[in-house]
């Protein structure tokens, strides 16, 4: 049985959008991926990304992030910081 994956898409603090300050930008993708999160799509302002549904423990660590503003689930739940 393969597992399923639920995308987030992550908005950035102002700070820490792309064009603005793009090692911010880079290193907020890098905690995503370091934590085992597949980048789906990048855009100025933020990015989307998936994990296996059954890893929440890493999806509550990757949502404490500092630089994330705001954090849309596939699944329709919303988190702002």
């Amino acid at each position: 049985m393969s597992a399923t994956h639920t995308s987030h898409t992550v908005t950035l603090e102002p700070d820490a959008e792309q064009p603005k300050n793009p090692e911010r930008y880079e290193a907020a993708i890098k905690h995503v991926e370091d934590k085992g999160g597949v980048i789906e799509d990048r855009f100025k302002f933020g990015f989307s990304f998936s994990l296996p549904n059954d890893n929440v423990s890493v999806a509550s660590t990757i949502m404490e992030h500092p630089d994330f503003k705001t954090i849309e689930s596939s699944d329709g739940t919303y988190k702002t910081q």
